[in-house]
């Protein structure tokens, strides 16, 4: 009997212990579904509309991220709605300026997500009608940047009715939306008829393209929207270009040591540029250019010995004068004025094709060029020049004809030059070796697009960081493109269809509807090897 009741006992503890036991509940998939409208007032696609206010349910809470900016109303309102959520349900309230007869489509974008993992609804749209019918029609297309051809996202996309340019510019559209991260837009609900569709920034916005600071991109041809089988038809790519600057602006100017000064302009300067030294009146300085297609840089070297601690400049160009006060800051203590300069040699290896170059801190006096120097390899010495390089004022220049796969080494004499400070050089001795023919290739292209044998085009090949490694013009006559001295690795074939043969590319001119200059990619990728002749046909 005592046994039975240990044995009661024993089991009776195994059972209490088991269901006391906590199990950790197996987790399902994460949820990625996004939520999904389950019913609206009034119902989606509703016509005869009269209300102030939209309901929308959805099948799980949601919150919104960025609703009122990313919410755009199809024709645009001229009140801004009010947009909320609570729990499973979007509220659209203050729809007090809804015209007659119009039909209505609220985009909201992604700005819809479940609440708890952030599932957006993509391109969520929402529809309904003031009159007795609703427009059905879907029209979609994509927007690319010109000039790089990548997708350009976060773009307004406008249907305009009118073809007036004065109109487009100066009222909103009948019909808009933007381009999503694929560069992909969507107009859904849309009335047959035909329209001008244009894409642009919206800098004050006021949805409508009417700053000159504003980038643009339009189709060539009317889009002619009409019924056809689903509703739904396929609409041009359309091309943007950025706005350029059309004033002058000073972007950037600091002192780079005490005897240089750096200055950043938003366009290119003109062969009138002034600078003039208030304080201290200076009259010995030059100016080194370097121009680009959207800014213009220059460096000033101030040729006096005394170093400067601060600088008031006068800037004149055309329609643009600017007054600057520079100060010098720099935490280390200023070293001990030098007498002397140093040259460098900016590689120690050479391409056997190329010229031999080496750099000094300050420009010399011209009168003391050419600079004498010499070059000895195996047993042999050989006198060479340097001259003034033409790309840079701070830059010497050899043109001697060397051997590959050599070693030399550079000696240049102690005074040899002085520099517009009055320092003359030290004494230089450097090797430097020159590399061999079988280090490069050569990529040979023959052109059979028709575009590209009967127009100008401006070639330009760029290696796998985007570094434009070369670039020319070819007439309409050139069949076949050579590039020579290419190291081993990736590149990419530009071709810009130059029009109006300025040597440059255009983008686009909404005013004289001029699109942008076309630019092609060669279709394949160009995979160089080390001593190697590739030839391909375009």
């Amino acid at each position: 009997m005592k046994i039975l009741r240990i044995t009661f006992v024993v089991i009776a503890l195994l059972i209490l212990n088991s269901c006391a036991r906590v199990v950790v509940p197996k987790g399902g998939e994460k949820d990625v579904a996004p939520p999904k409208l389950s019913k609206s007032l009034p119902p989606m696609n509703a016509t005869n509309f009269k209300g102030k206010e939209i309901r929308i349910d959805f099948n799980e809470y949601i919150t919104l991220e960025g609703a009122l900016e990313k919410l755009i109303v199809s024709p645009p309102l001229k009140n801004k709605p009010e947009i909320s959520s609570k729990l499973r349900s979007l509220y659209i309230k203050g729809l007090d300026s809804l015209r007659e007869n119009t039909t209505y489509i609220f985009d909201f974008a992604d700005a819809i997500r479940d609440f708890n993992e952030g599932n957006p609804i993509s391109n969520f749209v929402f529809s309904f009608s003031t009159g007795e019918e609703i427009d059905t029609l879907t029209y979609y297309g994509k927007v690319f940047n010109a000039y790089t051809l990548e997708k350009e996202k976060n773009k307004y996309v406008a249907l305009y009715s009118s073809k007036d340019k004065q109109v487009q510019t100066s009222q909103v559209p009948n019909y808009i939306t933007r381009s999503d991260s694929l560069g992909r837009f969507f107009f859904h609900n849309i009335k047959s008829g035909e329209y001008s569709l244009i894409t642009y920034e919206d800098n004050n916005n006021n949805l409508i393209y009417d700053l000159p600071t504003e980038g643009v991109g339009f189709a060539n041809q009317t889009i002619v929207a009409k019924e056809k089988g689903d509703s739904l038809f396929k609409g041009d790519t359309l091309y943007f270009t950025s706005a350029k600057d059309s004033v002058m602006k000073l972007l950037e100017a600091k002192f780079i040591s005490k005897n240089e000064i750096y200055l950043s302009f938003s366009l290119p300067i003109s062969d009138s540029l002034q600078i003039i030294f208030l304080k201290p009146q200076i009259d010995n300085f030059l100016i080194q250019r370097n121009l680009t297609d959207t800014s213009s840089q220059i460096n000033i070297y101030i040729a006096n010995k005394e170093q400067l601690d601060s600088v008031n400049l006068e800037i004149k160009d055309k329609n643009f004068e600017e007054k600057q006060e520079l100060v010098y800051s720099q935490k280390k203590k200023t070293t001990e004025e030098k007498k002397n300069f140093a040259f460098t040699l900016p590689n120690t290896t050479l391409p056997y094709y190329d010229s031999l170059r080496i750099e000094m801190p300050f420009p010399i006096e011209k009168n003391n060029l050419p600079l004498k120097a010499k070059i000895i390899f195996k047993e042999d010495s050989i006198n060479i020049d340097f001259y003034e390089s033409k790309e840079n004022i701070k830059e010497l220049v050899c043109g001697y004809d060397f051997l590959e796969n050599t070693e030399y080494t550079l000696i240049i004499d102690s005074n040899s030059v002085q520099n517009l400070r009055g320092e003359a050089n030290d004494s230089l001795s450097v090797s430097f070796t020159t590399d061999k023919k079988e280090d490069y290739s050569q990529f040979i292209v023959h052109i059979k697009n028709e575009e590209l044998v009967e127009n100008q085009i401006i070639y330009s090949l760029f290696d796998e960081k985007n570094k434009q490694v070369a670039t020319f013009i070819s007439s309409w006559q050139d069949s076949i493109l050579t590039f020579n001295h290419l190291k081993e690795g990736k590149y990419k074939l530009r071709a810009i269809i130059d029009e109006n043969k300025n040597g440059k590319w255009d983008g686009n001119n909404f005013v004289l509807h001029k699109q942008a200059e076309k630019i092609l990619f060669f279709p394949k990728s160009i995979d160089i090897r080390k001593s190697w002749i590739l030839e391909e046909e375009w």
